[in-house]
């Protein structure tokens, strides 16, 4: 464990940010963590010893989770870190000791799973639940409400049920309790999951009544009790007071049961470990190390605050430029190398043409991230993928944005470009920017063109889609380095 965590800090370093931060859903992860090392040193006391032998094919294993921390590592998706870092840590303990003492550890290791935020991909379809649940509740207790989309309102006010509404927080600590439950008193895997379910069930219902309750106070006290703004303790008494009814229920499944057999004693110590046990933990750090050792190596060419001059096309056939924007679309991208805009004018009209470079990328710093914005602040109505043939019978993709300006809206085709190919999609775009990576070819950036819109958009789709055919498919961003600082 303490090799894991040395060789993987950084992962385990944001993790403890994540569980530390007092706005976050996840303020469990530490007793969750705690509770997944007791379960684990607590199997194994209860491994024979005659059971302990190393698992040398398990070590293939660890390299290849190892590896595959790398590249989520230089993608910078850090949720995949994070869940890598039990099936590691598992995959180490069943080489090290063998198949039969991973086996029996394994629940305890990967009890840890319910401290990691990746749990987060549930929040909008809890989300859309709560909606759906807290409009019957409402209509039930005799509310008037009208609910439009995530808004409700009512007479004293408006409410927007948002992704914290959602009782991910209620949801996974209610999971976790029931698996905790089942695993350590039910021997049947079918109590243990109606247990999993009643656990869920009051969990989520807890979070229904905390947010139609809330609403309903807000009409009767005219928006003016501080349940309104804070009602998350208001939640955690909700899901105390059902935990009641769940371990009652718990307890009653419970009966007839058998004791689990194994004590201590029948376990094993350090001296009785088979003799090989050494020579297997040292190949186990070897492996464990492979990922992060190379990702020490290939971090980046470049340092952190490295800028780069990037230069529009000199010359597009048809069209005249690279001419002054004087327009006020300019999209955002959280710590870019390098940008540069400027318009191109035809017979047709104008389009304007952004690219941006990353010479380096980092969490929160990166080129397929959340928070970057195609439109800057304009609202996004649609966005589509656009496929166009090719010479050769290949197929060409942009994704075309719709964004609604102050008094006009405006079409963007965009693309990233990753060690001089075409990317559309994020997910293809995250793998290749972390192979090119990899490959000591970090640079990568977005190509975007766009049009302002007339009565209809018609005009500006072909403008834009003569302009990048024009533009040519051979097209690669042009910069330089500004500082030549290289690592």
């Amino acid at each position: 464990m303490v090799a894991v965590l040395a060789l993987y800090w950084p992962t385990g370093a944001w993790l403890l940010e994540e569980w530390t931060a007092s706005s976050t859903v996840f303020q469990h992860g530490i007793p969750v963590v705690a509770v997944a090392a007791v379960l684990t040193v607590m199997a194994a006391a209860r491994i024979p010893a005659d059971e302990i032998r190393p698992f040398w094919p398990a070590m293939i294993v660890v390299a290849g989770l190892s590896l595959a921390w790398l590249v989520a590592s230089v993608a910078n998706v850090v949720n995949a870190q994070a869940l890598l870092l039990p099936l590691i840590l598992l995959a180490a303990l069943t080489g090290v000791l063998g198949l039969a003492a991973g086996r029996k550890l394994a629940p305890g290791v990967l009890y840890a799973i319910f401290a990691l935020p990746a749990w987060k991909v549930l929040q909008p379809t809890l989300r859309e639940f709560t909606i759906f649940a807290v409009e019957g509740l409402l209509r039930l207790g005799g509310v008037p409400a009208v609910i439009e989309g995530d808004l409700v309102y009512i007479t004293a006010g408006t409410f927007q049920i948002v992704n914290g509404c959602s009782g991910l927080n209620f949801f996974v600590v209610g999971f976790a309790i029931a698996a905790l439950y089942g695993y350590l008193f039910y021997a049947s895997w079918l109590k243990r999951a109606a247990l999993l379910a009643v656990g869920i069930g009051f969990a989520v219902f807890g979070n229904w009544v905390r947010v139609a309750s809330v609403i309903a106070i807000g009409e009767a006290t005219d928006m003016q009790s501080g349940l309104v703004d804070d009602h998350q303790n208001f939640g955690w008494i909700l899901f105390a007071v059902l935990q009641v009814p769940f371990f009652a229920i718990a307890m009653r499944l419970g009966r007839n049961e058998p004791q689990d057999a194994g004590r201590p004693e029948d376990g094993w110590t350090g001296s009785r470990l088979a003799g090989n046990w050494s020579l297997a933990a040292v190949v186990a750090l070897a492996m464990l190390a492979t990922g992060p050792v190379w990702a020490m190596i290939v971090d980046s060419r470049y340092p952190a605050d490295a800028t780069a001059d990037l230069s529009l096309p000199a010359s597009v056939p048809g069209w005249d430029g690279p001419l002054r924007p004087g327009m006020a679309w300019q999209p955002e991208y959280a710590g870019v190398s390098g940008q540069a805009m400027g318009r191109y004018e035809s017979l047709d009209g104008s389009v304007w043409m952004y690219v941006n470079v990353y010479l380096s990328q980092e969490q929160g710093r990166e080129l397929v991230y959340i928070h970057n914005r195609i439109g800057g602040d304009a609202e996004v109505r649609t966005m589509d993928t656009v496929t166009r043939p090719q010479a050769g019978g290949d197929v060409a993709g942009v994704r075309m944005a719709h964004v609604e300006e102050d008094f006009r809206s405006r079409k963007i085709a965009y693309w990233y470009q990753i060690d001089g190919r075409r990317y559309v999609s994020d997910t293809r775009a995250k793998v290749a920017q972390a192979l090119a990576t990899l490959a000591g070819k970090p640079e990568a950036g977005v190509v975007a063109v766009s049009a302002v819109c007339g009565i209809d958009c018609e005009a500006a789709d072909a403008r834009i889609a003569d302009f990048v055919t024009a533009l040519g498919d051979d097209f690669r961003m042009d910069y330089k380095n500004m500082d030549n600082a290289l690592r």
